[in-house]
């Protein structure tokens, strides 16, 4: 998308899916992501270059700044979480140092998960 004065909210020059499993992790998305977001400004650069593009409104409203992230990476030890909650929540956490935090009391403890392939 182009740059604007709102974070992430700028006019779609292009875009494309990416179809998702429920074995795909944070890692893997973000990896598949960066190799179509190079194939996609390859496909376009030149008309970009020339100012010879279509854009079409951003109609994304929500964004999820870190902060709002972090509510949902901290689980309560009392609370009951269903197995499907712990796998996606694996999933989203799983790219580099990422991990989720168990909250007892007043202290927190950082789980970082492993998915051994």
């Amino acid at each position: 998308h182009l740059i604007n004065k709102d974070f992430d909210s700028g006019p779609i020059l292009d875009q494309t899916k990416i179809k998702n499993n429920i074995f795909f992790d944070a890692e893997y998305v973000f990896k598949k992501s960066r190799e179509c977001g190079l194939k996609l400004l390859s496909k376009n650069l030149k008309n970009i270059y020339l100012n010879k593009f279509k854009a079409k409104l951003n109609k994304k409203k929500k964004i999820n700044y870190k902060k709002n992230i972090t509510k949902f990476n901290t689980i309560e030890y009392k609370k009951k979480y269903s197995g499907k909650f712990f796998w996606n929540l694996i999933r989203a956490v799983h790219f580099k140092d990422n991990g989720f935090f168990i909250k007892i009391k007043n202290k927190k403890v950082k789980i970082i998960p492993k998915i051994i392939k």
